[in-house]
């Protein structure tokens, strides 16, 4: 009892609790639960846009949640390349990129901006994203077809409401035969696809499973295209996995976000 009463955490944390914190946060990274259940959390995915405006280089967008009573959501959309797109959601300090000058086109349903190599579509009512090669060929597209999934949805841009905190999700479509490649340092097969990663850097203690010392939040597909999600808090991919093997989908711990699509071969 005396050894107990005296024990100390380790000098780095200030008190007993903060140690504990930090221990059942380490702890947590590996147990990566699903992005979706329905039955265990609520969702509130981007619906219609309320407003907008636009200043030749960034497109800014107001969508309400489909749900009453959830949080809004506030989009801006620019190029910083002729072929790479950046999309932020509800962030407050403007870009550091450099941007480009690029072109929009109105429609009786959506905002089409285009930068020369890469068009953004963005159907207003409701909310869906749409990134087009200079060609007019769809290469990435929101995965509007899995909210079709009535008792297992798979949900495009949307807040997930886990415990008390709110997290962002985003789905992307995936194709028969696509294959996807990246995410850093892992000890699983080269091609990601039919995975759940994990990508928060942790000890990885053995060479049997995913936890990586180099976690990186960039993936590459054989359709010539790459997506960087730049947070480096913690983030789940699920790369058509057995949830939803159309698909790919990833989960922030945060209410920000932002990702770059680029179009081109690595």
């Amino acid at each position: 009892m005396g050894e107990e009463a005296s024990w100390k955490p380790p000098r780095q944390f200030k008190s007993l609790k903060e140690f504990e914190q930090f221990l059942v946060g380490y702890l947590h990274k590996r147990n990566v639960e699903p992005i979706f259940d329905v039955t265990k959390w609520s969702y509130y995915e981007a619906g219609k846009v309320g407003s907008w405006d636009f200043d030749e280089q960034t497109l800014r967008l107001n969508a309400a949640s489909k749900t009453n009573g959830g949080p809004p959501f506030h989009v801006e959309i620019s190029f910083i390349r002729e072929n790479a797109v950046v999309v932020r959601i509800n962030e407050e300090h403007p870009t550091t990129y450099g941007k480009i000058k690029a072109e929009l086109k109105k429609g009786d349903e959506s905002l089409v901006l285009d930068s020369r190599r890469v068009r953004v579509e963005v159907h207003l009512n409701p909310w869906n994203l749409k990134f087009l090669d200079k060609t007019g060929k769809v290469f990435l597209e929101e995965y509007a077809e899995g909210l079709k999934r009535t008792y297992f949805p798979v949900f495009p841009l949307s807040f997930k409401k886990a415990d008390e905190d709110l997290h962002l999700v985003e789905s992307f479509g995936l194709e028969p035969n696509e294959v996807i490649y990246g995410f850093g340092e892992r000890f699983t097969p080269l091609d990601k696809r039919g995975q759940n990663i994990l990508s928060w850097n942790s000890d990885a203690t053995f060479t049997g499973g995913d936890r990586a010392y180099k976690c990186v939040p960039f993936y590459t597909s054989t359709r010539n295209y790459g997506v960087y999600v730049n947070f480096g808090g913690k983030i789940v991919f699920e790369v058509g996995s057995e949830y939803s093997s159309t698909s790919l989908s990833f989960e922030t711990w945060s209410q920000k976000l932002e990702y770059i699509v680029m179009l081109g071969s690595p």
